[in-house]
Order: C-alpha cells, then sequence, then structure tokens
C-alpha cells in the first residue's frame, strides 16, 4: 500500500477549511489542523490536551457527552449540533461528524461552522412565521372583507371564492371546485368566462361591467376588476367585485338631467349658473363664452365682482350678502353693468335663487339676462322725450314770444300810423326786422338741432377758406357785437384749406362766437383765431367773459344736457348750441375742447384736418 509521506498528509488536512481533529477517551484533544484557529481561534498546539468539554456551552454539555458516549459504543454520528466557546469569548455553532476507533481508542472528527446555516434557518423560519401570518391576515381579511372576490382557473371552475362572495350569491363552500356554467345562468356565465380569458391570454389585469342577479332576483351591475394570478406555471383568473347598482342608476338619472338641462341652455339665450357657496365655485353654461367673451366656465364670487362696473359693484355685492344672511330670502333680482372682454360695459338682469340646506346656504342657481340692447332703446326713448319737452318749451315760448311781440308792433304801427314819422316808421320797421331774423335764426338752429337727433344731418365735405368763411360769420353777428360794445380780433392763417361740411363750419364758428358774446361782458374783447397744427387747423375762440367750473366743463364735453344760462345783459339761450356744435365737429372729424376759469373766461377749441 502507498504510504503518504507526513509533510503532504498534513498538507492535505489543513486545506479543509473544516476542523479535523481526534480525541483520546478521556476527551481530550489530540491532534487538529490549521483551520480550529480560524473557527475557534485557538492554534492546533494551544488545543492539544485540552478537555473539549470545556469549550462547549453549559447548556449544550449534557446532550454532547450523550453523543460522546454513542460515538464511542461504535455509533457513527453526523450532523451533531452544539455550541462552543471561541477563543475571544464569543460562542459559534458547530456540525459535527465524527467516528471512534476502538482499536487506537481515538474519535475523529470534522466540525463545521453552523453560523451561515443557523442564520438561513432562522431566515427559513420567519419566512415561514410570516407566510402563515400573512395567510391568516389574508384570510382574516377576505372573511371581512365588503367586497366580492374569487379564483377561477382556465377551465372556468371557481378555486377561491370568499365569504362574502358565498353569502352575496347564496353560494356554500361546496361550490368551490364547480364550473360557473354550474353556478349561473348560461349568459351571465358566458360573459364571466370570455373576460376570464382575457385576462390569461393577454397576461394583463382589466377593468369592466359585469351584470349579476341578486339573491332577491333583481339585477345587478357591478364594476369588475380581473388580474392574472401564478401559481408556478398555471395561470389563473383573479378578480373583486363591486355592487354600483345604485351608483348606476343615479348616473342614469344625472345623464337624463343634464341632457334636459343642455337643451334648456340651448333654448334660452340667458347665461345660466351655478354657485357652490362650500367650495366659492361659480360654474356656467357656454353662453358665457358668446355673452361675455370670456372662455373659462368656473370663476370665484371675487373674481365675478371684479367684472362689475366699480359704480355697481358695492351695491351688488352688499345686496347678495344680505340675501344669503337672511334666512328669509330666497332670491334676488340686480341689475348692473359687467364687463365684457372687449373692456366694454354690458347691462344685464341678474336673477338668484337660493338654495338652503338645514338653514344653511349650499347654492345659487341663477341667470343672467344681457338687456343692454333694451337699456340703450329705453335711455334713447327717455332721451327723446326730453328733447321733444324741451323742443315745445322753446317753441312756446323763445320762438313764440318774439313773433307775438312783432306781430303786436306791427299792429300798433297799422293803428297808429299817423302818428309816426316816416323815419320813425323806418327805425320801427328796421326793429320788427331784426327780431324776425332773430326768430328765423332760431328756428333755423331748432330745425338744425332736431334734424341732428333724428340722425338726419349729413356732411357735405369739400374745401373751404377758414378765413373767408370766419369772415362772413362775423360780418352777420357785427350787430350783437355792437350791442355790448365787444370787440373781435381775429387771425387766421392765409393759404390755409381745409376739407369740410362749409354750413356744419359756419354753425360752428357763430355758436362759438355767439356764445362767447352772451356770457362777455360790454366793452371785452373776443379773439378768434386758426393756426395749423400736427393735426390740422386748429380754431379758437376765446372770450373774457365769466367763465365755467370744472364740472360743467366736464359735463359739456361728455355731451351731458345742461340746463340753459342768463348772459351778462341778460340773454337766454335755448340749450342746444353748444351740444349741435359738438356734435357738428365730430360729424367734420375732430374733437372739441374747453379751457375755462371762473371769473376769468373761456377758450373753445376745435381740430379739423387740413388739405395736403
Amino acid at each position: 500500500m502507498y504510504a503518504i509521506p507526513y509533510e503532504r498528509l498534513k498538507a492535505l488536512l489543513d486545506s479543509s477549511l473544516d476542523v479535523i481533529c481526534s480525541f483520546d477517551k478521556e476527551g481530550r484533544f489530540i491532534d487538529a489542523n490549521i483551520a480550529a484557529l480560524k473557527v475557534w481561534g485557538y492554534h492546533p498546539e494551544e488545543l492539544r490536551g485540552r478537555f473539549y468539554i470545556n469549550m462547549v456551552v453549559e447548556e449544550d454539555r449534557a446532550k454532547t457527552i450523550q453523543a460522546a458516549t454513542d460515538i464511542t459504543s461504535g455509533i457513527d454520528m453526523t450532523n451533531f449540533e452544539n455550541r462552543y466557546y471561541c477563543k475571544d469569548g464569543s460562542i459559534m455553532p458547530i456540525v459535527w461528524s465524527a467516528r471512534w476507533d476502538a482499536a487506537n481508542e481515538v474519535m475523529y472528527c470534522v466540525a463545521r461552522n453552523a453560523s451561515e446555516k443557523k442564520e438561513a434557518e432562522e431566515k427559513i423560519k420567519e419566512a415561514e412565521r410570516r407566510t402563515h401570518q400573512s395567510r391568516q391576515v389574508f384570510e382574516l381579511f377576505m372573511k371581512n372583507s365588503p367586497l366580492v372576490a374569487w379564483i377561477t382557473d382556465i377551465g372556468g371552475v371557481m378555486q377561491y371564492m370568499n365569504p362574502t362572495y358565498l353569502e352575496t350569491y347564496g353560494l356554500t363552500e361546496e361550490h368551490i371546485g364547480k364550473s360557473i356554467y354550474d353556478i349561473f345562468d348560461k349568459a351571465t356565465a358566458h360573459e364571466y368566462f370570455q373576460n376570464n380569458l382575457k385576462v390569461i391570454y393577454n397576461n394583463q389585469s382589466i377593468e369592466t361591467i359585469e351584470h349579476a342577479q341578486a339573491l332577491d332576483g333583481s339585477p345587478q351591475i357591478l364594476k369588475i376588476i380581473k388580474f392574472p394570478i401564478f401559481q408556478g406555471s398555471v395561470v389563473m383568473c383573479g378578480g373583486w367585485a363591486i355592487d354600483i347598482t345604485p351608483e348606476a342608476v343615479l348616473k342614469k338619472q344625472l345623464e337624463e338631467n343634464l341632457e334636459r338641462y343642455r337643451l334648456v341652455n340651448e333654448a334660452t339665450s340667458d347665461l345660466i349658473y351655478d354657485w357652490d357657496i362650500a367650495n366659492d365655485i361659480i360654474t356656467r353654461t357656454g353662453n358665457y363664452a358668446a355673452m361675455f367673451g370670456y372662455n373659462e366656465l368656473t370663476i370665484t364670487f371675487e373674481q365675478r365682482l371684479s367684472r362689475i362696473h366699480p359704480d355697481d359693484a358695492a351695491r351688488v355685492k352688499a345686496s347678495i350678502s344680505h340675501c344669503i344672511i337672511d334666512g328669509r330670502c330666497t332670491k334676488w333680482i340686480e341689475q348692473y353693468r359687467y364687463r365684457h372682454h372687449s373692456g366694454q360695459y354690458r347691462n344685464v338682469i341678474d336673477k338668484g335663487f337660493i338654495v338652503r340646506k338645514e338653514d344653511k346656504v349650499i347654492r345659487v342657481i341663477g341667470a343672467i339676462q344681457d338687456v343692454t340692447e333694451q337699456q340703450q332703446i329705453h335711455d334713447e326713448q327717455v332721451e327723446l322725450n326730453k328733447n321733444k319737452d324741451r323742443l315745445m318749451s322753446i317753441i312756446a315760448h323763445d320762438l313764440r314770444s318774439p313773433l307775438s311781440g312783432c306781430v303786436s308792433f306791427i299792429d300798433y304801427i297799422i293803428d297808429e300810423y299817423n302818428a309816426f314819422s316816416k323815419e320813425e316808421v323806418i327805425d320801427n320797421l328796421k326793429m320788427v326786422r331784426k327780431n324776425t331774423q332773430n326768430a328765423i335764426d332760431l328756428l333755423q338752429e331748432l330745425l338744425l338741432w332736431a334734424q341732428n337727433q333724428m340722425q338726419r344731418v349729413a356732411c357735405n365735405f369739400q374745401p373751404i377758406n377758414p378765413k373767408a368763411e370766419i369772415s362772413h360769420v362775423l360780418e352777420a353777428m357785427k350787430k350783437q357785437c355792437e350791442d355790448k360794445a365787444i370787440s373781435v380780433s381775429m387771425h387766421t392763417e392765409a393759404g390755409t384749406e381745409v376739407e369740410t361740411d362749409p354750413d356744419m363750419f359756419r354753425s360752428i364758428v357763430r355758436n362759438l362766437l355767439s356764445n362767447a358774446i352772451k356770457f362777455s361782458p360790454a366793452g371785452s374783447t373776443i379773439s378768434i383765431s386758426g393756426t395749423r397744427g400736427k393735426s390740422g387747423l386748429v380754431v379758437s375762440v376765446t372770450d373774457q367773459g365769466v367763465g365755467m367750473s370744472e364740472i360743467l366743463r366736464h359735463e359739456l364735453l361728455n355731451g351731458k344736457n345742461v340746463k340753459p344760462c342768463f348772459g351778462t345783459k341778460g340773454e337766454k339761450g335755448i340749450g342746444v348750441g353748444l351740444s349741435l356744435t359738438q356734435s357738428f365737429i365730430e360729424k367734420c372729424g375732430g374733437k372739441m375742447n374747453i379751457e375755462s376759469e371762473v371769473g376769468k373766461g373761456s377758450s373753445f377749441s376745435f381740430v379739423l384736418p387740413c388739405k395736403n
């Protein structure tokens, strides 16, 4: 037999990661390989002669002694476990294999570090514990779940049904393992089976609607979530079901209500809105974009207020807040101006109906009607009535009085003709002629004003010489100036031409000059100028008269009707001159401006485009 040299045998034993050692019959170490240093921390030389039982943890010594007894009696031992103290004081689990050599009275052993094995075993035990616990929790969850749950295989056999499933459809655990075709009617089972196959073959979850029949025979609508379940290589279908029959019925009713609501919206031009008070969300119909030019369908109450005219916003907010707070109030009606997306304001009527629950306002349902055109018609009608009343007053007093005076004076001359000399008759006739001419001028101005109010005055644009036209007006009004000893200075640039309506231009200058004469003191000066500016010819009529307040100036420039005022010698106008003047200026493409200070006079000016 071939003998292995000692050095080679030692090298072979030292190459083992496990401790290879031997003990005598008293239990002392005889020898050990170098692995003892790594496993226990002892060098083989330190172990030689040491009793192994002293290295065993106290709790494991009894079973270790019993195992040694069995081994020395001739029983080979494998996978014996105990714990050893290491040199550093730590405890290490060891797995032993041992055999007794009776001839030499030596026990040969192999000791392996069992730490990794122990850790693995502990992990397996923990995993088993958790699995058991999870199964218990799962079974508890399924037992108490209000949802129907099940597992079906590819053949349609019910592999699992939770207690809720069994109770809902009057089934027992005996139905587990049966085909769905044996449990449900054919049509219902076929619907289930087809959806199961989609899940299994496509290997993906689906969400769908299925139908069933409750125990009382009433139809059910179920929201179904089905998903694949893998058991090794076998794929099954699991599922959850939620009874949505009440929700489905409500949804259908809601859809019908929404359809009726949509038809109502289409049938009306009003804007319908729903104000959720709790969340402060106002939802409007599609008419909002058509009516006001905004595309958003929801806004807050403050956003809505921000679009109401500043002069109306505080009143509207106060009115709405009062109705909401006052438990007796059920609705409000407000008229205000609402800003269009273009920046213009529209006149609207807002009717809001308050919905309360337990004396608490929860929402407001309302409608907004655009009454801009109706308001304009109403305002125009009011203005027409005012103008009619003014016209009748003027005719009854300002026009009738001078004509009646002329007639009376003529009658007097006729009756007393022989008492007058020829020169006195001529002087009196001149006076009659003057009063008659004033009446004709007044009538002409009234006719122009009335035609302008009815929008019947059209512009006849043609080139004119402003200087010549102004001179013509001055000549015609020379007598009025002389009566108050007022001098008029005129400065107009020569060679300037404008393209405008000559009649309107003369009327503008005549009214401005007449107005300046009326409110100027005797002996004062009025200046008329016509100068070229960047925008055209600037015509100004400036007096040294009584002037006017800023409020009156603002009202005149904004076209408001102003009560007629008496002049410095008691002259009375008809109150339409400046209104007619401003209208003619705008028709000719210009704009009137007024500069004035009380007690220092006024300057009326306007600009007309020059001809090149």
